[in-house]
């Protein structure tokens, strides 16, 4: 039986809102049951937040901080007395309490490359957003303090990403208490981050093409924080710029998200989850979306009902996971609050409750509507159906820093699968096109260039890299402080092949159409593998020839197709392995052995990929897609968007052109 979760939420309101059922209340409701359950967490000196006792002081700062945005947002829209007045109370005394000198509940100070700095940054946001309310009624020796704690940012060593604006945050702040700020290292910081920017309103995450939800809640979040706080005169172009770029990120960034509020997984810090629904609220509050006010009720109502219907918040305070508790997908530097990262997802509440983006009625139609397309910079291949299902194919996001991450290197991602963590992760097969050498050695795509994306499709070109050493979880935050020129050579053997691989991925309305051609001197043969689909109950394996599929009991079935190139279909299974239930299935085709030799020699593998909840008939699939492959490795795709014809545009196969 499927547990009832969100007992604490009132009725869908199916006039005002017929896609969500939600409105306003429902927003309070559960603002309100979670920080009941942060408040019960929070520490007999009210400074931290924390589930347990043995959880450090920088974990208590990150509860709080991360907590604080939640009771700012609920404070400012709340005309009730009885609601605002404790958690005014709440905050005031966290703060003062926190920054008193040497206390014993006062919080770490801000250093170097520190986690203090991204909690100062929420905590200036908090303050800003209830300065009459919370600041304004604070003692002289509770304000300097305060401004003392946040000022000791100024200065400090940040990492070349989302860091940067969070001492521009801290100093918007002060320079509206007054207190010392550094307009200098503020102007250097945003033009940095000015030179992230790639187009189509897409920054990158620090150096190279790190695209995704970091794109989101990491850039656009703060700058428009920062518009709010400063005006965002001082960023290069000022705050015309800013807006700009997040209209046109607000238009791409919604095909991420399912039509049913699930977020696809890709990238680092997934168990912020909902917190992708920040960035739509904030369109709204700096003038800044590309959608009607209702529709981003609509998107961002879909997110917390999604999250909310499979019991993330149960508990109120989110656990690390997706749904349920799954640390296994939370990142090294994760702690067991950071996951309160998605009470951003509620800074809607700082619309009055009269604004058009409570009272219009929602579209009664899925947002964003199904079908195939193609965000060019980031070069994600997107489908989506009906049902809410999401499926991205990634070959322009990746970047030094995460080149080893999961959440980056793989190429097929989705909003019903995350890559496999454990033993079956390890292998190296979900979501992913890999070479197996001769020797059994499995090389993977790690960095990788963007040939091209355009109509329908998308390319990538990466060198098959064997995996690094494993780095223990106790040592990894040490490795992650070395300099990113010196992290790829100290963990990475020098590789002696001189393999090229090419994959392209095409969007058809419910396939993606992958090819991917291999040129080798020292041999071996690629192997392709499906997205991994899992359940609590074992998924039912259905294998043919050249094809495989897994059909979970509630009906998703993700399944591979080979159209050519193949020497046999499997499938590999495990426990634990990912958040969306206790077993897990991998389809994958392995594709003709290629000769080593003196000369480089070639092969291409050309699969489908399906995700769906809709029968699935893989000869309907081979029926739908005719190739052909000359003897020069040019692939033709007949398809029902029409045809594509892909050519090697150099003798070693560096690139893919399609041509239709």
């Amino acid at each position: 039986m499927t547990p009832q979760f969100g007992r604490w939420l009132p009725p869908d309101d199916r006039s005002r809102s017929p896609r969500t059922g939600w409105v306003r209340a429902h927003w309070e409701t559960t603002a309100d049951h979670m920080l009941d359950a942060v408040r019960a967490h929070t520490s007999a000196g009210g400074s931290f937040v924390t589930t347990s006792d043995e959880q450090s002081a920088v974990t208590g700062l990150e509860g709080f901080a991360r907590a604080a945005l939640l009771a700012a947002y609920r404070i400012s829209g709340a005309d009730d007395a009885r609601v605002r007045d404790p958690l005014v109370s709440w905050l005031g005394q966290g703060v003062d309490v926190g920054t008193r000198p040497n206390g014993r509940d006062s919080w770490p100070r801000p250093a170097d490359r520190d986690q203090s700095i991204v909690e100062a940054a929420w905590l200036a946001i908090a303050l800003s957003e209830t300065r009459a309310l919370v600041w304004d009624q604070l003692g002289a020796t509770a304000r300097r303090n305060i401004v003392q704690w946040l000022a000791r940012v100024r200065g400090k060593a940040v990492f070349e990403n989302n860091w940067l604006l969070y001492p521009v945050v801290v100093d918007g702040f002060l320079a509206q208490v007054s207190g010392p700020t550094d307009p200098a290292a503020t102007a250097d910081a945003l033009r940095q981050v000015d030179a992230m920017y790639r187009g189509d309103g897409w920054y990158s995450d620090g150096p190279g093409s790190c695209f995704g939800h970091y794109s989101a809640w990491g850039i656009q979040l703060l700058l428009a924080h920062v518009v709010r706080m400063t005006g965002g005169e001082t960023f290069p172009g000022g705050p015309d710029v800013i807006r700009e770029r997040l209209r046109a990120f607000l238009a791409q960034y919604v095909h991420l998200i399912g039509s049913d509020g699930a977020p696809v997984v890709h990238g680092r810090s997934p168990v912020y989850r909902m917190a992708v629904a920040a960035p739509f609220w904030l369109g709204e509050l700096v003038a800044a979306t590309p959608f009607p006010p209702a529709t981003t009720r609509c998107i961002t109502s879909g997110v917390l009902r999604h999250f909310t219907r499979h019991g993330a918040l149960e508990e109120g305070i989110p656990p690390l996971g997706w749904y349920g508790s799954f640390p296994a997908i939370a990142d090294f530097y994760s702690t067991p609050l950071s996951a309160l990262m998605t009470c951003e997802s509620f800074v809607g509440l700082l619309l009055p409750s009269d604004h058009a983006a409570w009272t219009d009625v929602e579209p009664d139609r899925p947002v964003p509507e199904p079908g195939a397309r193609v965000l060019t910079t980031p070069g994600f291949v997107i489908t989506a159906a009906d049902d809410g299902i999401t499926r991205l194919a990634s070959h322009g996001a990746t970047s030094p820093a995460v080149a080893a991450h999961p959440g980056y290197r793989r190429i097929g991602y989705s909003n019903r699968s995350a890559p496999a963590t454990g033993a079956l992760g390890a292998l190296d097969i979900d979501g992913q096109v890999t070479v197996i050498a001769d020797d059994g050695t499995v090389l993977r795509r790690e960095t990788f260039d963007l040939l091209g994306a355009d109509d329908r499709y998308a390319a990538s070109r990466w060198v098959p890299e064997a995996a690094p050493p494993e780095i223990s979880r106790r040592l990894r935050p040490l490795v992650h402080r070395l300099s990113r020129r010196l992290q790829p050579s100290s963990r990475r053997p020098v590789s002696t092949r001189e393999d090229r691989v090419e994959t392209a991925s095409i969007a058809l309305v419910d396939v993606e159409l992958r090819i991917t051609h291999l040129s080798s001197r020292a041999g071996g043969r690629l192997r392709d593998g499906g997205l991994a689909v899992s359940h609590d109950d074992p998924p039912v394996v259905t294998e043919g020839d050249g094809w495989c599929a897994a059909t979970t009991a509630d009906g998703l079935t993700g399944a591979i197709v080979a159209l050519h190139g193949w020497s046999r279909s499997g499938w590999v299974g495990g426990a634990a392995a990912s958040p969306f239930g206790a077993h897990t299935v991998v389809p994958y085709v392995e594709g003709l052995p290629v000769e080593g030799g003196d000369r480089a020699h070639h092969t291409v593998l050309v699969t489908a990929h399906v995700l769906t909840s809709a029968a699935f008939d893989a000869a309907a699939v081979r029926a739908a897609i005719e190739i052909e492959v000359t003897d020069d490795g040019v692939v033709i795709a007949h398809t029902a968007p029409g045809t594509y014809r892909y050519s090697r545009a150099s003798p070693v196969g560096l690139s893919f052109v399609p041509t239709r």
